[in-house]
């Protein structure tokens, strides 16, 4: 059932429908909402829908011992506990295999035989995800067991809640549960949800589809292409990734919305960032703050020495990385950022910055910063999407001195059909999302909304491709 579906828009709007025509009570609402996040998961992984229930029930009992250990030993024993039950479950479905290949691989590298067993991985849905959130709750709980859910189906509802449990936004228990109560038909959310909903359709299914396209022909042929060629396929899958996620994120926050519930914001347009860490706080920013409050300031954040806060960071964004795919092209993805954050740190506090910013007018400077952070955040997705290091290799191989700089016809169609229509309709869906004047003008008049929807729904179904992708998040 994905998000961008026919069958998504009836589900959802039969959901609604139900919501607010039941008697006014949140038990009622609750029970609407949970039934509903079940059928949405069994309508696409039917046989884990009671792993997921089972996994969801041990650290609600969990979080009930934390609770109500008074000694604060065995809470953190209890905690400890509750972490490694969720890192195993994650570890078992989704990297067992990649550590049964990398064990027979180093095995072999050592001229002994590979003995450990091939295992295919069958990864629950929503597994990374869940997991990410039920852990925040035990360490939430355990910091502080104020406004925890008040019983087991209200845990449930926080970590099912159908709209956030595919990929995110990844909900805290203090953005979650002080909403948790009645909520009447308000004509503000709906109208809310509903235009969230249509910009993340948008995103979706004309930008990043349309440039899905010359991405995955662009992947795919990758030996034939020039240095030109291989540059805009980079760039592409720059603006691919981040239209399909925010576009996901769009209709996630705009669903619950539709019910009353507002979600935290997943992207504030992390191409305009200045350096690498103002990307990463752009960029999904559910999940910057989860890594930064409960991996890397456990770990130790920034105190102590240098040498320990460049650990943590490396350390961090390589487990980040690793996180995203059961693939060491992830985990290289994540210590590059790792790297590429220490660098960042190392210059921002150096003699360097303050010669080039005295040298250099303000600005330039500014554009150049984007420029410069956009590039190694371009470069690095080729980690992210190239299937294998060899496919990487070779991408990366384009840009070294004496490669062929020519256009082929095939290239310059699917470019000028395909890509740039595509990334020219960034401006818009940007005016759209984010103007202020532009909303007053065209949305604080009803009719006038309408039509704006109206029009954008017409694009929407005449210029999405015929064959679309899944969310690219959908597989994490």
């Amino acid at each position: 059932m994905e998000f961008n579906s026919v069958v998504y828009v009836g589900f959802l709007t039969i959901a609604v429908a139900i919501y607010y025509l039941l008697p006014r009570a949140y038990p009622a609402q609750r029970i609407v909402i949970l039934v509903a996040s079940a059928i949405f998961y069994a309508f696409w992984s039917p046989a884990f829908l009671l792993h997921l229930l089972g996994v969801l029930l041990a650290n609600y009992w969990l979080s009930r011992r934390i609770i109500a250990t008074p000694d604060q030993v065995l809470r953190k024993r209890w905690l400890i506990a509750g972490i490694l039950v969720n890192l195993a479950n994650l570890f078992v479905f989704k990297y067992a295999g990649l550590a049964m290949t990398t064990g027979n691989t180093l095995l072999s590298s050592l001229g002994r035989e590979a003995m450990l067993p091939h295992i295919t991985p069958l990864l629950p849905l929503a597994l990374s995800f869940y997991t990410f959130s039920v852990i925040s709750y035990l360490v939430d709980v355990y910091r502080d067991p104020h406004g925890q859910a008040r019983d087991a189906a209200e845990f449930l509802f926080y970590a099912i809640f159908f709209p956030h449990l595919i990929a995110g936004p990844i909900l805290r228990k203090s953005e979650f549960f002080p909403q948790c109560g009645y909520h009447s038909f308000s004509k503000d959310h709906v109208s809310a949800g509903i235009h969230r909903i249509i910009v993340g359709l948008f995103q979706k299914a004309v930008i990043a589809d349309n440039l899905a396209i010359i991405v995955d022909h662009g992947y795919a042929n990758h030996a034939a292409l020039s240095m030109p060629e291989t540059a805009v396929v980079l760039v592409a899958y720059s603006f691919q990734i981040f239209f399909d996620f925010a576009g996901y994120s769009a209709i996630a926050i705009g669903s619950a919305r539709l019910f009353g519930y507002v979600f935290p914001e997943n992207f504030n347009t992390p191409y305009a960032a200045a350096n690498l860490a103002d990307f990463w706080r752009r960029w999904h920013m559910t999940l910057s703050r989860w890594i930064r409050d409960y991996i890397y300031i456990p770990l130790g954040g920034s105190r102590g020495s240098k040498l320990s806060r460049i650990v943590n960071l490396v350390v961090t964004m390589t487990l980040a990385g690793l996180w995203h795919g059961a693939s060491w092209n992830f985990a290289v993805w994540g210590l590059l950022h790792g790297v590429g954050l220490v660098a960042h740190h190392a210059y921002s506090v150096g003699r360097l910055r303050g010669i080039v910013v005295n040298a250099v007018p303000g600005t330039l400077y500014a554009a150049a910063s984007i420029v410069l952070t956009f590039v190694f955040v371009t470069f690095a997705w080729v980690l992210f999407r190239a299937p294998d290091f060899a496919t990487a290799a070779a991408i990366y191989a384009k840009f070294l001195p004496g490669t062929s700089h020519d256009w082929t016809f095939d290239q310059a169609f699917l470019l000028k059909s395909y890509g740039f229509t595509a990334m020219l309709l960034y401006a818009g869906a940007v005016c759209l999302s984010h103007y202020a004047l532009i909303r007053t003008a065209v949305f604080a008049i009803p009719r006038r909304r309408v039509l704006m929807y109206s029009v954008t729904l017409t694009l929407v179904v005449a210029l999405a491709p015929l064959n679309t992708d899944p969310f690219i998040y959908f597989q994490f």
